[in-house]
């Protein structure tokens, strides 16, 4: 079992599957059992209030996060939310060099499709385009947690962020291969201020370069932090005319003699009419017969 506790981590029992070591969701009902970066509650409701104080911070329902890093060359906008089911969507627009790049991206079904609208990614990086504002989300989450260890603020106040380690690297993780380190000695100062249920942040963080001889690099990080997601339940009717449909499988490949676990996403596009169709075939893990038995279950 993979025991995943970073946001936006799926985690998941795996059997193996024939070939090319590659994994399918063990029992008849697939489900996000740990902390997603939006977690099962969409809202500060019941389920939220029996989280620890700092945890209150991974069950956000909206996030908005600006990046800019010059020594990294990112200068993105980014926009999560969750849908009650765990269906996750990312509106984006980024600066790559001299190109804007925008679009949709959804994360359906426990991470098991990625669909893109309005932009079509690099063959063979489709999941980059959401694992890299995943990694930058798992960052500002933490941070926040670090900062307000007793939950959100008091409503209308603004709250001074000043943390950091001399010693320890902050290290963020998606699948195996998918890691941000911030390297130690890092700092992040900053404010964050309440109003209602949003929470309006604005951090620079300072830390040490991967590579030797690791330059002290900066991230700044602003956005907003809500309890409401803006996105309501994906119907099984909606339809993908315009979107892209890519699969993604786990593979299973041995590091150091532990088995460790990836996503991978086929570069090929699939063609669905709508997203009850695209749910339908993960639930028959992708076997092209509509008639072949339902295996698992995307919740709805």
């Amino acid at each position: 079992m993979i025991a995943a506790r970073e946001p936006f981590v799926v985690s998941r029992s795996y059997t193996p599957r024939a070939a090319n070591n590659m994994l399918v969701p063990k029992g008849e009902k697939m489900t996000k059992i740990a902390a997603i970066v939006l977690l099962a509650s969409a809202t500060l409701g019941a389920s939220a209030q029996n989280l620890k104080p700092a945890a209150v911070w991974v069950s956000a329902g909206h996030i908005e996060l600006a990046v800019t890093g010059a020594a990294e060359g990112i200068s993105a906008q980014w926009q999560f939310d969750r849908a009650d089911n765990g269906d996750v969507r990312l509106v984006k627009n980024e600066r790559r060099g001299s190109a804007n790049v925008s679009g949709t991206v959804l994360s359906i079904c426990a991470d098991r499709a990625i669909l893109f609208k309005d932009m079509v990614p690099a063959s063979r990086h489709e999941l980059r385009e959401l694992d890299e504002p995943v990694l930058h989300l798992q960052l500002v989450l933490r941070l926040l947690a670090r900062a307000m260890p007793e939950g959100l603020p008091p409503d209308g106040s603004e709250t001074a962020i000043d943390i950091g380690d001399d010693k320890n690297t902050l290290r963020m993780r998606k699948d195996h291969s998918v890691r941000k380190d911030i390297g130690a000695p890092w700092r992040a100062r900053g404010t964050a201020r309440r109003t209602g249920s949003d929470v309006r942040y604005d951090i620079l963080v300072n830390y040490a370069g991967d590579n030797p001889p690791h330059p002290r690099m900066e991230l700044k990080l602003a956005g907003l932090w809500s309890a409401q997601t803006r996105l309501p339940a994906l119907d099984n009717a909606l339809s993908l005319t315009g979107w892209r449909v890519h699969r993604v499988d786990v593979v299973s490949n041995q590091d150091g003699g532990n088995s460790v676990f990836d996503s991978v996403a086929r570069s090929a596009p699939l063609s669905f009419a709508t997203l009850g169709d695209v749910r339908a075939a993960i639930g028959r893990w992708w076997d092209s017969d509509v008639k072949a038995l339902q295996r698992t279950e995307c919740a709805i």
